[in-house]
């Protein structure tokens, strides 16, 4: 590329943005139009009068929660960590309007500075808040409850979502809101909870985004996944169009739920998930989702009881775990509470190959915690004790997998004999 093309596509893209900045300032302002537009009377071709209502001005109270968000996040993460930082949301409101009102104006030497600054403001308020938590309900989150969550290459997200958005800090969102009728809980609110992990910029300008992801559908379950979305370079501007490139889906809370990014790095993602006793038991084997289970055991048990019984029934027919043993009866698998600890893995992003890193041993776990059956709790007391006593202050006691694998095996021959 020449240095003379190179310069027409750099005034393209920047007149392509600065129009896409204007679209983007006008539908805002639009949102109030009695409080924050005036009327301009225009002739018509035909000599007929017209009243044309313009926007004038831009009314933070009036903003959609995704924007009164992302001007909140901007001012709590650069102005000395005050989230009512009211000085610093209006200057960037007026800012916006002050670009409102000019926005007819010919783009000339004497003002390009002042548009570059807007274009950046709005695009820096994108990127710290890319898409209100609920558009995520677009990609069938709930039905990660059954693990049969269907992918969809993109998604679209408007601006202007009404439910409030929570925001715990600078990267960690979330919506409470009624989810599709399709969710288990149809008549509940649940909540959608993401965490920025990761953006990457690209040369082209687009977004790359990580995504750690929670999503509740109005009962107890809240159950994790990791996405990368990619934002094209002409969406990059308020509402926009998402790829999904990327998802790596995990359980309910301890069972493998509670995802988060370690690190993504030379097409390698490393991340971690709360985990059972049992599943530090069996981290290669099954993971054993006790929603589909229990849904399973509703519509087979007796009309009288016999819940716990059909459940423990169909574990049973997971072969090959660690001596046999069976995850809620023997070992404890439950999703709430405490969790046994964390598993890390990493994954190479291109193939999907996936190895185990660490696992981590809750060092504030006791016996009764760990196992469900009273034999067990007799003869692997002392084998976990001799685990979390080499905690140190620290809150999980960490082994590589080869190390595991080890200490496994003395459980093996302290309980050996012992089981269902």
């Amino acid at each position: 590329m020449t240095n003379s093309t190179r310069a027409l596509a750099t005034k393209a893209r920047a007149s392509t943005s600065c129009t896409m900045a204007v679209v983007l300032l006008t539908s805002l302002a639009m949102t109030d139009a009695s409080a924050v537009t005036q009327t301009k009377p225009t002739t018509t071709a035909q000599g007929d009068t017209e009243v044309q209502t313009q926007p004038q001005a831009i009314a933070y109270e009036t903003l959609p929660p995704l924007w009164q968000t992302r001007l909140k996040v901007s001012c709590y993460m650069f102005d000395n960590n005050d989230r009512d930082n009211t000085t610093c949301i209006q200057e960037k409101v007026d800012r916006l309007s002050e670009a409102l009102v000019r926005r007819d104006e010919p783009r000339t030497k004497e003002n390009r500075h002042f548009w570059y600054l807007v274009e950046d403001l709005i695009q820096s308020l994108v990127v710290e808040l890319p898409f209100h938590p609920e558009c995520l309900d677009h990609i069938n989150l709930s039905s990660l409850a059954r693990s049969e969550a269907a992918e969809a290459p993109s998604f679209r997200c408007e601006s202007d979502y009404k439910s409030e958005i929570e925001a715990y800090d600078t990267r960690a969102f979330l919506a409470e809101m009624p989810l599709s009728p399709n969710v288990p809980f149809p008549h509940s609110n649940g909540y959608i909870y993401f965490r920025i992990a990761q953006r990457e910029f690209h040369p082209d300008q687009g977004v790359t985004y990580w995504i750690d992801l929670i999503e509740n559908g109005g009962g107890t379950g809240n159950f994790a996944s990791i996405w990368q979305f990619y934002q094209p370079p002409d969406q990059r501007f308020g509402a926009g169009t998402f790829e999904v490139q990327h998802t790596i889906y995990g359980g309910d809370r301890c069972d493998r739920g509670r995802m988060e990014t370690v690190e993504v790095i030379n097409n390698r993602l490393t991340f971690k998930a709360a985990i059972t006793p049992f599943g530090l038991l069996n981290p290669d084997g099954p993971a054993i989702n006790r929603l589909p289970m229990l849904l399973e055991a509703l519509e087979n048990s007796p009309a009288e009881g016999g819940i716990e019984s059909t459940l423990r029934e169909i574990t049973s027919r997971e072969e090959g775990t660690f001596m046999n043993w069976y995850a809620y009866s023997d070992v404890v698998n439950a999703n709430g509470g405490l969790c046994g600890g964390q598993i890390i893995q990493t994954r190479h992003i291109p193939t999907g190959e996936t190895w185990l890193e660490e696992i981590a041993v809750n060092a504030h776990i006791a016996p009764q915690q760990f196992f469900h059956n009273p034999k067990l709790v007799e003869c692997g007391g002392a084998w976990l004790q001799s685990i979390t006593e080499q905690a140190n202050g620290e809150e999980f006691v960490r082994f590589r997998p080869t190390e595991w694998l080890i200490k496994r095996e003395e459980l093996r021959g302290a309980c050996e004999g012992v089981g269902p």
